[in-house]
This record gives C-alpha cells, sequence and structure tokens, in this order.
C-alpha cells in the first residue's frame, strides 16, 4: 500500500471512530486548550524571545478568557534549527526560555489558577547532538540506542526497516 493511501485510511479511519470508546482523563472531556508557541508569545526580559516567564505574567489573561488547559510547544534545550523540535537534551529547559524551575513555577501558577499544562514532548525529533543519536551512529548494534533511528547509505531507498513497517 502506498503510503498516500495509507495515510488516507488512516485519516478515514480516525475520523470515523467511536471516540467514547476511548479511555482517558476525565478532565480531557471538557478542556479548552490553548496552545503556546513560547518564542513569539510574551518577552519578559526584553530580548526580544518569548519565555516561560512571559506565560507566567499572562496565566491571569488566559484563566479570564475561559481556558483551562495550555499546550506548551517544545521549551526543551535545542539548538533551534527546526523550531526547538531538534532537542539536544529533554530533561532541560532551553536558556532561552528560563530554566527548569522556571518551568516548576510556570505549573505551580498555571495550577492555582485550575489551568493544566501539557508540554509538546517530541521524543521522536533529535538533534544530530542528542547523545541518543550519537550512540545510534556507533556501528555497535548492542547498545540501547541503536535502533532508536534508522539508517541506510542510499539517499534514494528507503530503508528495509521502515518500507517493513508500512506496509
Amino acid at each position: 500500500m502506498k503510503l498516500k493511501n495509507f495515510l488516507l485510511l488512516l485519516f478515514l479511519s480516525l475520523i470515523t471512530f467511536d471516540l467514547s470508546a476511548q479511555k482517558g482523563p476525565q478532565w480531557l472531556k471538557d478542556a479548552v486548550i490553548y496552545h503556546i508557541y513560547p518564542s513569539t508569545f510574551q518577552d519578559s526580559d526584553g530580548d526580544g524571545i518569548g519565555d516561560l516567564n512571559g506565560i507566567i505574567s499572562r496565566l491571569n489573561y488566559i484563566q479570564s478568557i475561559g481556558i483551562n488547559t495550555i499546550w506548551i510547544s517544545p521549551v526543551f534545550s535545542s539548538e533551534f534549527k527546526d523550531g526547538g523540535y531538534d532537542i539536544t537534551d529533554f530533561y532541560s529547559i532551553d536558556k532561552r526560555f528560563g530554566n527548569n524551575e522556571t518551568l516548576s513555577e510556570l505549573v505551580k501558577e498555571a495550577h492555582a489558577r485550575n489551568i493544566k499544562v501539557c508540554l509538546d514532548l517530541v521524543a521522536g525529533h533529535t538533534s544530530d547532538k542528542h547523545p541518543w543519536f550519537l550512540e545510534s551512529k556507533s556501528s555497535k548494534k548492542e547498545l540501547r540506542y541503536s535502533d532508536y533511528y534508522i539508517w541506510t547509505n542510499d539517499k534514494k531507498q528507503k530503508p528495509k526497516k521502515y518500507v517493513q513497517s508500512i506496509q
């Protein structure tokens, strides 16, 4: 099956699937979600880049318009060659946005206003500087992250592992 047909079939399946059959957190049923791309949301320190303190400063406004959940695009350490999706460290906040303590403060302040915080965790997107990627490049196949990435020497041919997984 061609990828285009597969994606169309997947899309049709998703829109016709009975959502009541899905189990999920009860709060999600009534969630009013506000998406925040931090870099352009609110700059608190005048450097021209939005940050976590900027988001904190706008929580009262967010609450006042009836939002009960914020979804924040990636704020993890990144080289920002791919809009923050090229993560170099999933355990630390990129310094342009603040630090881990600032994130903890944001969550605390949001929860004080009954606002849930969802972080966009993009584990499938890493920088070529990320430790998982670097280990996967090794020729040793028994390493923990050896199969986290698909490798091929031919730029025109998809790796067999990838082709088999979508057929």
